[in-house]
């Protein structure tokens, strides 16, 4: 299996067609042809950091995406969301699982975060790791390099993090 998903493509080009007139009563006449956007606005995307975690005992490194709380404490505990993408995010881009759906970022959303304050992981199971290790899950429901290189990242965020290990969620 292999996904041809891409991260979106967020430029765009508009053309003015007839004349506007403004609240102040300046009329602005049609373009001369389509204008492009010159910068996108941030995105919750850009509030992950990426970093790689590499599994000596397994011989494999994943990337992975964090959220910390804009507020964040090193002495403060924090309760720990994992998410984890599904099959269409396996394509060797650090962030396809923050783009593929919203399943990461909505829980780092000022809205969600004023609610519960938490850090948030989305690890990144890429092609190369399926080449590597094969599929995370099969349907044969049994436990997978793919499986415990993923738990043993979590394991080491727990590690490097405040994390309360009493309050561990996790999506995907």
């Amino acid at each position: 299996m292999r996904s041809d998903r891409q991260p979106p493509n967020l430029s765009t080009q508009v053309e003015q067609l007839a004349s506007i007139l403004a609240k102040t009563g300046v009329i602005y006449g049609p373009t001369q042809g389509a204008i492009s956007n010159t910068t996108v606005a941030p995105s919750i995307i850009d509030e992950f950091k990426t970093y790689h975690y590499t599994d000596e005992s397994i011989g494999a490194t994943m990337p992975y995406n964090i959220y910390l709380p804009k507020n964040y404490y090193p002495n403060k505990i924090y309760p720990l969301y994992v998410f984890i993408g599904d099959a269409s995010t396996n394509i060797n881009n650090d962030k396809a699982v923050l783009f593929q759906g919203n399943g990461a970022t909505i829980f780092a959303t000022s809205e969600e975060q004023t609610k519960h304050e938490a850090i948030i992981l989305a690890s990144q199971y890429t092609q190369d790791l399926v080449d590597q290790l094969g599929m995370m899950t099969t349907d044969e429901n049994k436990w997978t390099t793919g499986l415990q290189l993923v738990t043993n990242l979590i394991n080491h965020v727990i590690d490097t993090y405040p994390v309360d290990t009493n309050r561990i969620y996790g999506s995907g």
